[in-house]
Protein backbone atom coordinates (compact mmCIF):
# COMPACT_ATOMS: atom_id res chain seq x y z
CA UNK A 1 0.00 0.00 0.00
CA UNK A 2 2.97 2.49 0.90
CA UNK A 3 4.24 1.85 -2.67
CA UNK A 4 1.30 3.03 -4.10
CA UNK A 5 0.40 5.64 -2.23
CA UNK A 6 3.97 7.17 -3.36
CA UNK A 7 3.21 6.12 -6.67
CA UNK A 8 -0.15 8.70 -6.21
CA UNK A 9 1.77 11.79 -4.48
CA UNK A 10 4.49 11.83 -7.59
CA UNK A 11 1.59 10.95 -10.55
CA UNK A 12 -0.60 14.14 -8.77
CA UNK A 13 3.06 16.36 -8.34
CA UNK A 14 2.95 15.29 -12.19
CA UNK A 15 -0.01 17.22 -12.70
CA UNK A 16 0.11 19.94 -10.65
CA UNK A 17 0.70 22.60 -13.72
CA UNK A 18 -1.89 20.97 -15.66
CA UNK A 19 -5.41 20.59 -12.44
CA UNK A 20 -4.19 24.18 -11.70
CA UNK A 21 -4.07 25.34 -15.54
CA UNK A 22 -7.97 23.59 -15.85
CA UNK A 23 -9.14 25.36 -12.62
CA UNK A 24 -7.74 28.68 -13.91
CA UNK A 25 -9.39 27.78 -17.56
CA UNK A 26 -12.61 26.71 -15.57
CA UNK A 27 -12.87 30.27 -14.67
CA UNK A 28 -16.17 32.61 -15.53
CA UNK A 29 -16.30 36.51 -15.82
CA UNK A 30 -17.77 37.03 -12.41
CA UNK A 31 -18.17 40.65 -10.98
CA UNK A 32 -16.30 41.92 -7.99
CA UNK A 33 -14.20 38.64 -8.04
CA UNK A 34 -10.57 37.80 -7.90
CA UNK A 35 -11.35 34.72 -9.71
CA UNK A 36 -12.87 36.27 -12.38
CA UNK A 37 -11.82 35.23 -15.92
CA UNK A 38 -11.10 38.58 -17.15
CA UNK A 39 -8.33 39.07 -14.13
CA UNK A 40 -4.79 40.74 -14.70
CA UNK A 41 -1.93 38.48 -15.87
CA UNK A 42 -0.48 39.17 -12.43
CA UNK A 43 -3.63 38.00 -10.75
CA UNK A 44 -4.32 35.03 -12.65
CA UNK A 45 -0.51 34.31 -11.72
CA UNK A 46 -0.91 34.80 -7.82
CA UNK A 47 -3.96 32.36 -8.20
CA UNK A 48 -2.02 29.83 -9.66
CA UNK A 49 0.96 30.09 -7.49
CA UNK A 50 -1.52 29.75 -4.58
CA UNK A 51 -3.56 27.20 -6.19
CA UNK A 52 0.10 24.85 -6.33
CA UNK A 53 1.10 25.88 -3.48
CA UNK A 54 -2.31 24.39 -1.86
CA UNK A 55 -2.13 21.36 -4.16
CA UNK A 56 1.61 20.50 -2.90
CA UNK A 57 0.79 20.79 0.74
CA UNK A 58 -2.51 18.50 0.58
CA UNK A 59 -0.59 15.81 -2.16
CA UNK A 60 2.71 15.46 0.65
CA UNK A 61 0.40 14.50 3.66
CA UNK A 62 0.19 11.34 1.36
CA UNK A 63 3.90 10.90 2.47
CA UNK A 64 3.75 11.92 5.72
CA UNK A 65 3.84 15.75 5.72
CA UNK A 66 1.90 17.64 8.51
CA UNK A 67 -1.15 19.97 7.08
CA UNK A 68 0.11 22.91 10.18
CA UNK A 69 1.67 25.01 7.99
CA UNK A 70 -1.40 24.76 5.77
CA UNK A 71 -3.34 26.49 8.35
CA UNK A 72 -1.52 29.36 8.69
CA UNK A 73 -1.19 29.86 4.67
CA UNK A 74 -5.06 30.11 4.59
CA UNK A 75 -5.62 32.00 7.42
CA UNK A 76 -3.60 34.74 5.87
CA UNK A 77 -4.88 33.89 2.44
CA UNK A 78 -8.83 34.56 4.05
CA UNK A 79 -7.30 37.94 5.98
CA UNK A 80 -6.42 38.68 2.30
CA UNK A 81 -9.37 38.32 0.52
CA UNK A 82 -11.25 39.81 2.91
CA UNK A 83 -9.61 42.46 2.92
CA UNK A 84 -10.18 43.33 -0.45
CA UNK A 85 -13.69 42.43 -0.39
CA UNK A 86 -14.04 39.24 -1.57
CA UNK A 87 -16.91 36.99 -0.91
CA UNK A 88 -16.59 33.33 0.58
CA UNK A 89 -18.99 32.49 -1.77
CA UNK A 90 -16.38 33.08 -4.36
CA UNK A 91 -13.99 31.35 -2.48
CA UNK A 92 -16.08 27.92 -1.83
CA UNK A 93 -17.50 27.97 -5.28
CA UNK A 94 -13.87 27.60 -6.88
CA UNK A 95 -12.56 25.91 -4.04
CA UNK A 96 -15.33 23.27 -4.89
CA UNK A 97 -14.66 23.44 -8.94
CA UNK A 98 -11.06 22.63 -8.20
CA UNK A 99 -11.94 19.59 -5.95
CA UNK A 100 -13.60 17.95 -9.10
CA UNK A 101 -10.60 18.65 -11.16
CA UNK A 102 -8.15 17.22 -8.03
CA UNK A 103 -10.76 13.94 -7.76
CA UNK A 104 -10.49 13.80 -11.40
CA UNK A 105 -6.90 13.27 -11.59
CA UNK A 106 -7.24 10.87 -9.00
CA UNK A 107 -9.68 8.71 -10.86
CA UNK A 108 -7.24 8.89 -13.73
CA UNK A 109 -4.25 7.44 -11.43
CA UNK A 110 -6.83 4.64 -10.57
CA UNK A 111 -7.94 3.90 -13.77
CA UNK A 112 -3.87 4.09 -15.07
CA UNK A 113 -3.16 1.28 -12.14
CA UNK A 114 -6.25 -0.56 -12.12
CA UNK A 115 -4.44 -3.96 -12.40
CA UNK A 116 -2.60 -3.48 -8.80
CA UNK A 117 -4.96 -1.17 -7.02
CA UNK A 118 -8.23 -1.77 -5.67
CA UNK A 119 -10.88 0.88 -5.87
CA UNK A 120 -11.58 0.45 -1.52
CA UNK A 121 -7.35 1.44 -1.71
Amino acid sequence: MQEITEKLHDFLLEHIDEMSQEWLDSREVEKDSIYTADASSQTTEYLRVQNQYFTCKIVKVLIGESLDTLSDWAQEVASKRAQRGDSLYHSIHHFKKFRLIFFKQIESFFHLHSSSITYEE
